[in-house]
C-alpha cells in the first residue's frame, strides 16, 4: 500500500494558538514544531521570531518538507537551527521513521531506521516492497522523504557471482494423477534427457508425523526404480497446508517439542526406500492471511529454520530443498539467508502471479483497480522482481531453482477482441477448465492444445498472440483467454536463468503436457464461445521436438489462422506466424485463413512475430508499457495480413482492398488481395 505526503495534509481556515517546543539545552536538535490544519509559514514565523526564508533554510533537510508553499498538517518541522527532527509517525507504515515507535539513535539516519525484511525496499511513504514504486531512487535534489526509496534500493538480482555445480532440471510429477479422468502418466515416461530430478509429490504427514503416502501409492514402486534421475519426495503442497483438516501439522513439527521426532521419521522414510532426498512444500509458515484457518505464528519462520538444520543433520549425504513463494507478502516470513545455508536448493515458485483469485482485490494487479484485467501468471518483468529479492534476502542464485510451468491460467473476457493487459475479464461467465485436470481457471498444456484443436476444428474463433514485455504465450479460443509457456518460452527462459547463475528450473507439472499415447484423448469441452467465419487451414508436418504448446514431440505445420468474427468475415489484419518453437523440424504446411487473410505456408519450428505488443498497465505487474495495442499474433501457419495493427485496445477490423474467394467445405470465404 502506498500513500502520497499529500494525502497527509489536512486543510482547515484558520489556525489556532499554539506552542512551540522548546530547543532541548545544549543539544545539537532544532525546536520542534508540529504544524497544525490551517498554518502558514507566515504565521509560524511571526509567533517564532524568526524569518520565513529562515524557516526554508531551517527545514532544507526535514523528513517529508515540501516547503512552506506545500506547508502539510501533522509534520514536524524546526523552528530553530538544529538537526531535524523524527517525523510524526503514520498508522500502518511498516519500514523508515514514519514507522510508529521510531527511535533514532546518535549518529543514524533517518532513511537508516526500521528496515524492510528480506533487505526489501522500503519507499519514502513507510511501505516495503519489490516493485520500481517502492525501489526507485528519488530524483536529485528531491528533499528526504518526499518520494522514491530510502533503504535498500533497487531491483537488480544480487548474489549471482559463482555458477551452480550442475544445473538442476526438476520435474514435478503428481502421484495421484491416475485418479483424474483422463491425461493419466506413469512416472517412467518422464524424460530422461529433459529432466535429472523428480519431485515425487505429495507424501503427507499425519498429526503424528508419520509418513502417508496412501494417496500417490500406485507408482511409488517404479518411481524408487528411476536409477537415472534423482528421486525427491516431496511432503505438503497448497492443499496439504492450508485445508483446515491439515494446516496444524506443517505449525506442530517445526515446534521445539516436535522438531526430533518429525524429522528422525522422515529421514528414516527417505533412508528405508533408498531415495536421493526430500524436498519440503510449506505454504507457507507465518501466513496471516489465509482463508478458513487462522493466522500463523510469528515465530513459525525461526522454527523452520531449526527444524530444516535438524532434518538435514539426518539426511547429510542426501538432498534437502524447500519450496518457496515468489511474492514479498508471504515471502517475508522466511528467513531466506539463513535457510539457503542449510537447504541444497530453494525452489522458487515463480507463478500463479495472477489468476482469478485477483479478482475484486485493489492491489493485486498494477493499473487495475478491480483486479479483472488480463494479466499473465508468468509476468517476466514480476519474475525479475522476484529473483531480485530472493537474491537481496541473502540466497545464492545458484541455490534458486526458477520455476516453469506447463499448464495456462486464463480468463473469460469481456470482449473477445480486446486481449491486452488493460482489458477486462468477467467473474460470471464459463471460465477455462480443463476435461482432466477439472481446476477453474486453469488447463493442462496438454488440455489447451486439445481445446485449441477442438476449437479450430468447430469454427470457433481461435488466435495465438505472444506477448513479448511479459514473455507469455497467448491462446485465445473463443472468449478464453490463456496466458501459458510453450516449449520455446521454456527454453528461452531456461538459457537465460543459467546465464545468471541461477541453480535451474523446476516445471509443475510433468505429468500436464501431454496424453499418453494410449489413452483416448477427449474432446474439448466445446464451452468457449466465439464467432465464425473461417476454418483452419489444411496442413501437414513431420514430427519434431519443442512443438508449440507440447513437451518432446512435434506438430504439424497446420496452415490455421485467425477466423474471421461471427458472420462478418472480419479478421485480425495483423501479420502472424507459426505459433511453435523449439529445437526440432516440424514440417510445413499449407492453409487459408478466414476472410481477409491470405494463404501462407506454416513451420512448426519458428516462433516469428510481426506485431510487436505494446499492451501495459502502469506499476508492478504490467505487461509492458505504452498503449494497449495488439499482442504479437503467432497463429498456426504463417499468414500475410494487411499490416499492423494500432491502437489502444485495439480490435479486430476488415481490412479493405482487392478481393477474392476461396471456399473451406461449404463455405465461401470472401479475402482480401496484398
Amino acid at each position: 500500500m502506498l500513500i502520497s505526503l499529500a494525502s497527509l495534509a489536512v486543510l482547515a481556515t484558520s489556525a489556532t494558538a499554539t506552542t512551540l517546543y522548546p530547543r532541548q539545552v545544549n543539544s545539537t536538535a532544532c525546536s520542534v514544531y508540529k504544524v497544525v490544519p490551517g498554518d502558514s509559514c507566515g504565521a509560524i514565523s511571526g509567533r517564532s521570531n524568526v524569518t520565513v526564508a529562515q524557516l526554508e533554510t531551517y527545514n532544507k533537510d526535514t523528513w517529508g518538507w515540501l516547503g512552506c508553499s506545500g506547508l502539510q498538517a501533522g509534520i514536524n518541522m524546526c523552528v530553530s537551527p538544529g538537526q531535524p527532527p523524527l517525523p510524526a509517525s503514520v498508522p500502518g507504515t511498516v519500514c523508515g521513521p514514519l514507522m510508529a515507535g521510531s527511535v533514532l539513535k546518535p549518529g543514524q539516519k533517518l532513511e537508516d531506521l526500521n528496515p524492510c525484511p528480506l533487505n526489501a525496499c522500503c519507499s519514502a511513504f513507510g511501505y516495503c516492497g519489490i516493485t520500481p514504486e517502492h525501489c526507485t531512487l528519488p530524483p536529485a535534489g528531491a528533499a528526504p522523504g518526499t518520494s522514491g526509496c530510502i533503504s535498500n534500493c533497487g531491483t537488480n538480482i544480487t548474489n549471482n557471482n559463482v555458477a551452480p555445480a550442475s544445473f538442476r532440471k526438476i520435474a514435478y510429477f503428481q502421484g495421484d494423477n491416475a485418479k483424474r479422468p483422463c491425461l493419466n502418466m506413469d512416472v517412467t515416461e518422464i524424460s530422461q534427457v529433459r529432466y535429472n530430478h523428480i519431485h515425487y509429490s505429495f507424501a503427507l504427514l499425519t498429526p503424528s508425523f508419520e509418513v502417508n503416502i496412501s494417496a500417490i501409492t500406485s507408482q511409488f514402486e517404479r518411481f524408487k526404480g528411476m536409477k537415472k534421475h534423482k528421486r525427491i519426495l516431496t511432503f505438503g503442497g497448497w492443499t496439504f497446508s492450508t485445508e483446515p483438516a491439515t494446516y496444524q501439522i506443517f505449525r506442530d513439527m517445526v515446534k521445539p517439542e516436535n522438531r526430533e521426532t518429525a524429522a528422525s521419521k522422515i529421514a528414516d522414510f527417505i533412508n528405508l526406500h533408498g531415495l536421493d532426498g526430500v524436498d519440503i512444500d510449506w505454504e507457507y509458515p507465518g501466513a496471516p492471511d489465509m482463508p478458513n484457518i487462522p493466522p500463523g505464528g510469528a515465530d513459525e519462520g525461526t522454527n523452520y529454520l531449526a527444524f530444516l538444520k535438524l532434518l538435514k543433520s539426518k539426511l547429510s549425504t542426501k538432498s534437502v530443498s524447500v519450496a518457496m513463494p515468489a511474492g514479498y507478502h508471504y515471502l517475508q516470513s522466511f528467513p531466506v539467508g539463513p535457510i539457503s545455508e542449510v537447504v541444497d536448493y530453494i525452489v522458487f515458485m515463480t507463478y500463479d502471479y495472477h489468476g482469478l483469485f485477483d479478482y475484486g482485490s485493489k492491489w493485486s494487479q498494477a493499473g487495475c483497480p478491480n483486479g479483472d484485467c488480463l494479466r499473465s501468471m508468468i509476468n517476466m518483468t514480476e519474475t525479475l522482481e522476484s529473483l531480485a529479492l530472493v537474491t537481496k534476502a541473502g540466497a545464492q542464485s545458484n541455490k534458486v531453482i526458477v520455476g516453469v510451468t506447463s499448464y495456462a491460467r486464463g480468463f473469460s473476457m469481456i470482449d473477445p477482441t480486446c486481449t491486452g493487459p488493460s482489458c477486462r475479464y468477467t467473474i460470471n461467465a464459463t471460465q477455462p477448465i480443463g476435461q482432466c485436470t477439472q481446476e477453474r481457471g486453469v488447463i493442462a498444456e496438454a488440455e489447451l492444445e486439445r481445446e485449441f484443436a477442438a476449437a479450430e476444428a468447430n469454427g470457433t474463433r481461435t488466435r495465438r498472440l505472444y506477448d513479448a514485455q511479459s514473455d507469455t504465450k497467448i491462446a485465445v479460443i473463443g472468449n478464453w483467454w490463456l496466458g501459458y509457456m510453450d516449449t520455446g518460452v521454456k527454453n528461452s527462459r531456461t538459457e537465460k536463468w543459467r546465464g545468471l547463475n541461477f541453480g535451474g528450473t523446476t516445471d509443475w507439472a510433468v505429468d500436464y503436457q501431454s496424453f499418453d499415447t494410449a489413452e483416448p484423448k477427449p474432446k474439448g469441452n466445446g464451452t468457449a464461445s466465439g464467432g465464425a467465419g473461417g476454418s483452419a487451414g489444411s496442413g501437414s508436418g513431420s514430427s519434431g521436438s519443442g512443438s508449440s504448446g507440447s513437451s518432446g514431440s512435434g506438430s504439424s505445420g497446420s496452415g490455421s489462422t485467425d477466423t474471421g468474427s461471427a458472420g462478418t468475415g472480419s479478421t485480425d489484419t495483423g501479420s502472424t506466424s507459426d505459433s511453435g518453437s523449439g529445437s526440432g523440424t516440424g514440417g510445413s504446411g499449407t492453409g487459408s485463413t478466414g476472410s481477409g487473410g491470405s494463404t501462407g505456408t506454416g513451420d512448426s519450428s519458428s516462433d516469428s512475430s510481426s506485431d510487436s505488443s505494446s499492451d501495459s498497465s502502469s506499476g508492478s505487474g504490467s505487461e509492458s508499457d505504452g498503449s494497449d495495442s495488439a499482442n504479437t499474433d503467432t497463429s498456426s501457419g504463417s499468414a500475410s495480413g494487411a499490416g499492423t495493427t494500432p491502437g489502444s485496445d485495439t480490435k479486430d477490423t476488415s481490412p479493405a482492398g482487392g478481393k477474392t474467394t476461396i471456399t473451406v467445405g461449404k463455405k465461401v470465404y470472401q479475402c482480401v488481395e496484398v
